[in-house]
C-alpha cells in the first residue's frame, strides 16, 4: 500500500518564503537518494515552507520507492529539487475541469483541486468586497482502483469538499474494478464509490453533455436500427471544458489515446475521448524517472532550434 511521508530538507532553489498556495498547480518535484544518485519525479499532495507530503508507492524492483519507504520519517534525509511545472491552471479560464485518473495519478487531482479551490474561494471574498462576481470552475475527478483497499485521498478530498467545493464545485468518484471482492455482504455502497471500470457512458455523464449532433436521416432498412449513444458524437458547445487524464500508459491510452512520451507531445486524442469534441485534452505522465526528464529537455532543445 502506498504510505504517507513528510521530509523537511530542501535544496536551496526552492526559496523558504515559497507555499503550494502561491504556485500554480499542477508542480511535481524531483526525489534523490543522495547515496545511490537515483531520481525520480512525484507529485506533492501539499508543500509548505517546513515539509511536502507525497505519496509513495512501493514497487518491488523500484529501487527508489524501496529506498524511500525504509526510512524513518522526520529522521532521514532526501533531496529534494525543485522540479517542474506539469500544466498550468488558471483561475476562471475553464467552466468545468475533468480529472480522469488510475492508481497514483490521483495525486496531482488533488494538488489541483485543493489548491484551486481555496484560492478561487478566496478570490470570491476579495470580490465580494468590491461588489464584483467571481466566475467559478467547477472540478470533477474520475478515478480507476483495483480494489476498495486501494482507493487513495477519500477522506482528504471530502475535506476539501466540505471547506471549498460546496454548491457542486467539487465531485468525486471512485471507480472499484474487484467490486465484490472489498465489499462484505449487506454493506451499503457508498455513494461516491461504484462497480468499475471506467466507461465511455461515465466519461459522457461526467462531461455534462450540452448538444449532439444531430443525427443524419435514415434510410427505409434502417428504420428499425437504433443507434448506440457511444456512436453518436458528443459535442460540447456551451461550456469550457477541460479534461486532464494521468494514469499509467495503459490507462492514459484506453481513456484519451497515448501520450506521445514528454509534456509537450501529447499524442492524438482516442480511446473513450475518441466521438467527444470541443473539449480541451492534456495527458500527465504519471511518475518521471531522471531518464524522462532528461528526454523531454533534449526534445524541447531541438523544438527551439527548429523554430
Amino acid at each position: 500500500m502506498p504510505t504517507y511521508y513528510s521530509w523537511g530538507v530542501y535544496e536551496k532553489e526552492i526559496p523558504e518564503s515559497t507555499t503550494l498556495a502561491r504556485r500554480t498547480p499542477i508542480l511535481s518535484l524531483r526525489i534523490e537518494n543522495p547515496s545511490l544518485q537515483i531520481e525520480r519525479s512525484y507529485t506533492p499532495l501539499t508543500m509548505s515552507p517546513n515539509d511536502i507530503r507525497l505519496i509513495i508507492k512501493l514497487y518491488p524492483n523500484g529501487e527508489l520507492s524501496r529506498f524511500l519507504h525504509i526510512l524513518t520519517p522526520g529522521m532521514a534525509t532526501v533531496w529534494v529539487n525543485q522540479g517542474r511545472q506539469e500544466w498550468i491552471y488558471q483561475e476562471g479560464e475553464w467552466d468545468h475541469v475533468i480529472f480522469v485518473c488510475g492508481g497514483t495519478g490521483i495525486t496531482p487531482a488533488y494538488q489541483l483541486c485543493s489548491t484551486a479551490l481555496e484560492r478561487q474561494q478566496i478570490l470570491e471574498d476579495a470580490m465580494r468586497e468590491k461588489d464584483q462576481e467571481l466566475k467559478k470552475t467547477r472540478f470533477s475527478v474520475v478515478c480507476a482502483v483495483r480494489d476498495v483497499s486501494s482507493i487513495l485521498l477519500r477522506d482528504e478530498f471530502q475535506d476539501v469538499k466540505r471547506q471549498f467545493g460546496q454548491d457542486g464545485l467539487l465531485d468525486v468518484k471512485y471507480f472499484v474494478d474487484s467490486w465484490a471482492a472489498g465489499i462484505p455482504k449487506g454493506i451499503e455502497r457508498p455513494g461516491d464509490m461504484f462497480p468499475g471500470p471506467i466507461t465511455e457512458k461515465v466519461i459522457r455523464e461526467t462531461i455534462k453533455r450540452t448538444k449532439k449532433e444531430p443525427e443524419a436521416p435514415r434510410g427505409w432498412f434502417q428504420r428499425g436500427e437504433k443507434k448506440k449513444e457511444e456512436d453518436e458524437m458528443l459535442v460540447v458547445r456551451d461550456e469550457k471544458v477541460m479534461v486532464l487524464v494521468c494514469g499509467p500508459h495503459g490507462f492514459t491510452s484506453y481513456i484519451a489515446g497515448p501520450h506521445g512520451g514528454v509534456a509537450h507531445i501529447q499524442g492524438p486524442k482516442g480511446g473513450l475521448l475518441t466521438n467527444v469534441e470541443g473539449i480541451e485534452l492534456f495527458k500527465l505522465l504519471e511518475s518521471r524517472g531522471l531518464s524522462d526528464v532528461e528526454l523531454d529537455r533534449l526534445t524541447s532543445r531541438k523544438a527551439i532550434r527548429s523554430q
